[in-house]
C-alpha cells in the first residue's frame, strides 16, 4: 500500500567552507644574546678626613 509518494532526496550539501589549515607552528625564537652584566654602580667615596683646626 505504498503511497506514490517517493522518499524525499537528501538535501544537497551546502558548499562547505574548507576547513582551515592548521597554523604552523611557530619557529622557535633565536637565542637571546647575553646581556653585558651592567656596570656595578662606583661605592661612595669614603668622607674625606675632618677639617683640621687651622693652624695660621
Amino acid at each position: 500500500m505504498g503511497s506514490g509518494k517517493g522518499k524525499k532526496g537528501d538535501p544537497g550539501r551546502s558548499p562547505g567552507v574548507a576547513p582551515k589549515g592548521e597554523k604552523g607552528d611557530s619557529g622557535t625564537v633565536g637565542p637571546v644574546g647575553l646581556l653585558g652584566q651592567i656596570g656595578q654602580k662606583g661605592q661612595k667615596g669614603h668622607p674625606g678626613p675632618p677639617g683640621l683646626p687651622g693652624e695660621s
